[in-house]
């Protein structure tokens, strides 16, 4: 498998600008489910990922096989950042891995992760909710995110999925080759795992999409 180089650059800023002046900030709050809960949680749910939605656990328990708080990856160590929903796909859950045809379900199946793994490791988010792309929606959201981002852990992963949303947090990325954002957290793209995109018909570009996603919800060693 090719080597990942590990030199890193930061997302530049202008000198006089503040990394949290962002015009119409949109809250983001990485940590909580978008959906948003109509039910209590019942003893089911207890020990579960608070950034899952109890759609998300109910979900997962009937196609991840998700039968139980211990389950789930106990710590989400990466967020992974997509571009907006497909048409099998739900805004108020972004990039959940159902159906298995889904991007996110390929993703998922790519990187060898359980269900478990890929919903308690991850914190998921598009950049557009509608299912029609927006440039200008996907570049305000990316400096959300990279706002909050100041509020996450240092070694939080940044994944981004495919080179629309690298354009949108304008960065000048190769994939799989990590950069460092201006909130200081490791960044990394992949291509964008579509049925449709040829990238993944090499073997090595499947091997690294899978390290990097292995990386970043395992901690597993990236390969030298």
């Amino acid at each position: 498998m090719a080597g990942v180089a590990t030199a890193s650059v930061t997302a530049t800023l202008d000198e006089d600008e503040s990394p949290h002046d962002v015009d119409d900030v949109e809250l983001v709050d990485l940590r909580s489910p978008i959906r948003r809960e109509v039910f209590a949680r019942n003893s089911f749910h207890v020990g579960c990922p608070r950034h899952l939605s109890i759609a998300e656990l109910r979900l997962a328990a009937m196609y991840l096989d998700c039968g139980d708080a211990g389950s789930y990856a106990p710590v989400a160590r990466a967020l992974v950042v997509g571009e907006n929903p497909g048409p099998k796909t739900r805004h108020d859950m972004p990039l959940f891995p159902w159906p298995p045809s889904s991007s996110a379900g390929r993703l998922m199946g790519m990187s060898g992760l359980s269900g478990g793994q890929y919903l308690g490791g991850l914190y998921r988010r598009n950049l557009v909710d509608d299912r029609r792309w927006d440039r200008l929606t996907a570049e305000r959201r990316a400096r959300c995110i990279v706002t909050a981002l100041f509020e996450m852990p240092r070694d939080l992963v940044v994944v981004l999925r495919g080179r629309k949303v690298t354009d949108a947090f304008d960065l000048r990325a190769e994939f799989w080759i990590p950069v460092k954002l201006a909130s200081r957290q490791i960044c990394v793209a992949i291509p964008h795992p579509s049925g449709l995109n040829h990238a993944y018909n090499d073997a090595d570009a499947r091997a690294l999409t899978r390290a990097w996603m292995r990386h970043a919800v395992l901690g597993e060693e990236l390969p030298k």
